[in-house]
Parts: structure tokens; sequence; C-alpha cells
């Protein structure tokens, strides 16, 4: 651990503080001791101050890219697991095991509580920023955007998702409202790639 100017090991200390401030080691702190202590940033609740040392790092990872949608396995330049510990609040609130003020402290930063859902949107934004550019999703399954999404393969991907009967209702109107085409055989009378064309911009302009 940390040894200050004198020696001593400033994190054994520390903790020789928080158990006489919580009464489980020998000795105690006076009112004074206690006050100059919090006056120098003592936190008494350990585990506390390494919540809050991750969230800084959140918040500047925020500042920075606009998002803490990261993978679980990112990995801070000073190498802390902030992917993981952001995976771990979102464990932590579905046990309910999160406070309401660390809940609203991460809302701040646009936590997504469900971070399937909001790669799903950030795609889908994709896929209609293609589809207004070129009209309509029909990308060969390696296709990438400008931005380097894979299109090609999301789309390929919910494809198959449709053929199991994966996608729910409101997922395929939505996609269907964008240009997204299954495959023909999936009709039940065959109809062609252009047919289903025709049929797509048929209902989109006569409901």
């Amino acid at each position: 651990g940390y040894r200050g100017l004198n020696g001593i090991n400033l994190n054994t200390w520390l903790a020789t503080q928080r158990g006489k401030y919580y009464h489980w080691a020998d000795g105690c702190l006076s009112v004074e001791q206690i006050e100059r202590l919090e006056k120098i940033g003592m936190r008494w609740d350990c585990h506390q101050s390494k919540w809050d040392e991750m969230y800084a790092l959140a918040k500047m990872h925020f500042e920075e890219k606009g998002s803490v949608l990261i993978p679980e396995r990112y990995v801070t330049p000073n190498g802390e697991k902030l992917g993981a510990w952001l995976e771990r609040q979102r464990k932590k609130r579905a046990s309910g095991s999160l406070s309401a003020e660390q809940i609203g402290k991460l809302d701040k930063l646009g936590m997504c509580w469900d971070p399937f859902q909001e790669q799903f949107e950030k795609a889908f934004a994709e896929a209609l920023l293609y589809f207004e550019k070129v009209g309509d999703l029909e990308v060969p399954a390696t296709f990438e955007t400008e931005s380097g999404f894979k299109l090609g393969y999301w789309i390929s991907n919910l494809r198959s998702s449709y053929k199991q009967g994966k996608l729910t209702a409101d997922v395929i109107d939505r996609l269907e409202s964008i240009g997204m085409l299954w495959s023909a055989t999936d009709n039940p009378i065959q109809t062609s790639y252009a047919e289903q064309v025709l049929f797509f911009y048929l209902k989109k302009f006569f409901p």
C-alpha cells in the first residue's frame, strides 16, 4: 500500500481509523478527529468510496464520448474494469441492492439499464439513415455504413430471428416501416422480390 513520508502505510492507517469510527477496532475517535478527517475527504464507507471512484471514471467517459454504453470487457487507460463495473450496477439494480441516489447519479450519465434495447435503437437509427438515403435495406451481408456499423450483418441476423419467430410484432412493424423485406420463401404465395418491393410501396402510400 501507499506509504507516507514517515513510512506509515496509509491504507492500513485509514483502515484503522474506519475501525475506530465503527467501533470494531481498539480505541475511538474524538469528534474533532472525525471532523478533521472529513475535511480532507475521508470516506468512512470504503465500499462507497470505491463506488464514487468508479462513478467518476464513468462520468469522465460520458463527458468524452457522450455515452456509457461500453462493452463489458472495456478497461480504462489506467486499468480499471469500467465495463464490468457498469454491468454489476445493472445486476445490483435488478436485485434491489442499488440505492436510489446511485441510480439517480447513473441516470444523469444516460445509463441504459437494458443495454440490448439501446443497442437495437442505435442499430435501428443506422438502418433508418440508410433507408432515407437509398430507399431500401437490401444490402450484402458484409455491408458496412460510413460510420463502420455492420448493417448487412445486423439485417441478416434479424431475418434469421424473424424466421425463428423471435421478433415481437412491434419490432417487425418498426422494421417494415423503414423498408425491411423478409425472405420471399416466407411468403405463402411465393412472391418475387420485385413484387415484395411493389407491395411495400403500395402499402406505404395506399394503406
